[in-house]
């Protein structure tokens, strides 16, 4: 084998890179790319949870929990511990019995797994936050709670109305017989 050879496997090489290297590179940041998108939308899961943990039955954290399957898989080592806590606390949701009457039985419960779930999630996302800081480090006024249990009320009450179990104004009647007249009565209701 003769030198011509050689360098015409090294032109063909040197080709084949100048070729390859930009789709390898678009490749590399395409897998990059998507990766922090995903790291991306665990974070964002995490904090709509961490901003709204006051409020656990919610809507806002209610619509984050149920994007944790879709984002923390069962298969990933450091995202299994969230997957599971997740399971068990969408298991404590799932009981009806754990609501209702029950619901005072069954508040430090729910409470120890979301807890366990919030504590989990910080730790698979790197965040350095002990229990007592997710459990107790949130502010919400007693104003903004009263304002919750009023538009409970006011929302149950306008459903009772709206169903027909509560009158919208309600009125007794106490007499529906008249009450017996003697002839000087009638007299002057007659007048």
């Amino acid at each position: 084998m003769d030198n011509s050879f050689w360098q015409i496997i090294s032109i063909c090489s040197n080709v084949a890179a100048i070729i390859a290297s930009p789709l390898v590179a678009l490749y590399i940041a395409d897998r990059i790319n998507k990766s922090n998108q995903e790291r991306e939308r665990k974070i964002n899961i995490f904090r709509q949870l961490m901003a709204t943990r006051h409020q656990i039955l919610g809507k806002q954290h209610v619509e984050a929990l149920n994007m944790i399957h879709f984002e923390f898989s069962q298969e990933k080592n450091e995202e299994r511990d969230v997957y599971e806590a997740w399971k068990e606390l969408h298991d404590h949701f799932s009981d009806i019995n754990n609501f209702g009457e029950r619901t005072e039985i069954t508040a430090p419960e729910r409470e120890r797994l979301h807890l366990d779930l919030l504590s989990k999630m910080a730790k698979c996302l790197g965040y350095k936050f002990d229990r007592v800081i997710i459990n107790k480090g949130h502010y919400y006024p007693e104003y903004l709670s009263q304002v919750d249990a009023d538009l409970s009320m006011i929302r149950k009450g306008l459903t009772r109305i709206f169903s027909f179990d509560t009158p919208l104004f309600p009125v007794w009647i106490s007499n529906l017989h008249p009450p017996e007249t003697n002839d000087t009565q009638k007299e002057t209701l007659s007048d």
